[in-house]
């Protein structure tokens, strides 16, 4: 019998690289929604979320942001909860695994910033043409597209005027660059570490199905693996990503990036590096993660 969810229209707005927009599309393509559609905002060089179309949705102008029906869901561990809801039988938030998924979700989602900083604070000092060309995307151009929002939007200018003043202040090339990687690589292993002892007892992070925390596992895995490839993995660790994680149709359908080849980004710097504009390169089509 088709369910009330059946019918519903859901837009992932999601950014190919962004660690939780990664998580909510794999979440998207475990729970089966149906009606689904993937749509990338470029938040590393064109910065779309800061066009008006999307702040209207999305006033944050974060992503990831799930348009699911009338709803809007901002946030990555929100939309995976929600869509255990909604969708409870696909089975991913069951009643004896909630407390050590509630424990994985709230360890990971500390170490939020902290991955961050792991992630720009190596990607900055990879190269000069990779720190200028961030620079651009997360300055110049974020700037440019703020004050042209409060130019002409007007009804939009407080969250934008806001959002222009907050990164006129923030040094963001200066603080990734001081970032102290040895202790980002600290913290990073202090998660793989919980993951390699809960593989030790089973094949999932909770248990022996695949749950709600092997959703974020598999986002976390794909970020340390762009910056340090298996090299911090532990011998659980890397069995359950390539055995268990890589194979589940949704790592290619969800295109979890893993490489750092994959991503728009990566492409968008070649062509800036030769001297192009690497605004003239779109998202066409989710890339082949396999």
């Amino acid at each position: 019998m088709a369910s009330e969810s059946d019918n519903v229209v859901v837009t992932s707005h999601t950014a190919d690289v962004s660690i939780c927009s990664m998580i909510c599309r794999v979440a998207l393509e475990e729970h089966k929604v149906p009606n689904l559609t993937h749509k990338n905002v470029d938040i590393e060089c064109c910065m779309e979320n800061y066009e008006a179309e999307f702040v209207r949705i999305q006033p944050k102008m974060t992503v990831p942001c799930m348009q699911y029906g009338e709803e809007i869901i901002g946030d990555s561990k929100d939309i995976m909860y929600f869509l255990s809801e909604k969708h409870a039988d696909a089975g991913l938030y069951p009643a004896d695994q909630k407390d050590a998924i509630d424990a994985f979700l709230n360890l990971f989602y500390s170490k939020f910033g902290f991955i961050a900083q792991f992630t720009f604070g190596n990607w900055v000092n990879k190269s000069e043409d990779i720190k200028k060309f961030i620079q651009l995307g997360k300055a110049t151009t974020s700037i440019e597209k703020l004050e042209k929002l409060i130019a002409e939007h007007p009804d939009l200018k407080e969250v934008a005027q806001k959002k222009l003043e907050g990164k006129k202040r923030f040094d963001f090339i200066g603080f990734m660059s001081s970032v102290n990687l040895q202790a980002m690589d600290v913290s990073m292993k202090g998660v793989l570490d919980t993951m390699e002892a809960a593989l030790e007892k089973s094949a999932y992070m909770c248990g022996d199905t695949y749950t709600l925390a092997d959703i974020t596992a598999t986002a976390f895995l794909a970020r340390i693996h762009i910056v340090k490839d298996e090299a911090m993995f532990g011998p659980n660790t890397t069995k359950y990503w390539n055995e268990k994680l890589k194979t589940r149709p949704s790592f290619q359908a969800a295109y979890v990036l893993w490489k750092w080849e994959q991503t728009l980004m990566s492409k968008q710097i070649e062509v800036f590096v030769a001297g192009g504009d690497p605004k003239t390169i779109k998202w066409t089509t989710p890339p082949s993660v396999l």
